[in-house]
């Protein structure tokens, strides 16, 4: 699965806003000028410009156009063309990073990935969506349309059937498993109107239409409203002891 460069760079500002500032600066406090950073899913960059500390980063992703975005905008890190799903292919670091990946995972590429850390690598894995959204303006059709997306975000997504919105809890008892020192808090987007939203409330309705729910009243009422919506995500930071 993959996501243009467009939808990165719209969903960005929403992505920085939402990131818990506590777990972000735990992780930068692990950082030094040789720290090797690894960040898989690397879309253009994001990660890096919300740790925005200088260090031996390698930015992986498996979709050409992004790595060449993130190049672009990074030419002092390193990229790398993966493919995630063969662990084998990711090379070695102090820390790996990852935004908005792990709810695209299956439960079983989770506990392989965590394995693969060995319990000596820190991770830093952010914007796991987690289930939910609230808008200020209740619709009828609210639970049906997000029970309908959380359906469709369960669905193989490159990975086996991924573990939606359960991923960041999985993730994190894999990690303490491991020996990692895990911590869970909620990062939450904060949507208005606007060109988020729109593209958001959009997705949501074609999702939940692909599993048989009609979405139509719904979706011309979301976009028709001036109401916000808080969309849960969770922010994970696992640690190595030392």
């Amino acid at each position: 699965m993959s996501f243009t460069a467009e939808w990165l760079t719209l969903r960005e500002p929403a992505d920085h806003a939402a990131r818990d500032p506590a777990l972000l600066n735990a992780f930068r406090t692990r950082i030094t000028p040789g720290t090797r950073i690894l960040d898989i899913g690397c879309g253009t960059g994001s990660t890096l410009r919300a740790v925005a500390r200088p260090t031996r980063w390698t930015l992986a992703d498996r979709d050409p156009a992004l790595l060449a975005e993130a190049a672009r905008r990074h030419p002092d890190a390193r990229t790398l063309r993966i493919d995630l799903a063969n662990l084998s292919t990711l090379p070695s670091a102090d820390m790996v990073t990852a935004s908005a990946l792990f709810d695209l995972c299956s439960p079983a590429f989770i506990a392989d990935f965590v394995t693969h850390l060995g319990g000596r690598t820190g991770l830093y894995a952010a914007l796991n969506y987690d289930g939910t959204m609230e808008w200020s303006d209740p619709h009828p059709q609210d639970d049906a349309v997000i029970a309908a997306f959380n359906r469709h975000q369960r669905r193989d997504k490159g990975f086996g059937p991924a573990a939606g919105p359960e991923a960041a809890h999985t993730l994190a008892a894999r990690c303490e498993r491991a020996g990692l020192r895990t911590q869970l808090a909620p990062s939450p987007w904060l949507l208005h109107p606007g060109p988020l939203h729109t593209a958001f409330v959009t997705g949501v309705a074609e999702a939940a239409a692909e599993t048989g729910v009609a979405t139509q009243d719904w979706l011309a009422a979301r976009l028709a409203s001036a109401g916000s919506c808080r969309v849960g995500h969770l922010d994970l930071l696992a640690l190595p002891d030392g």
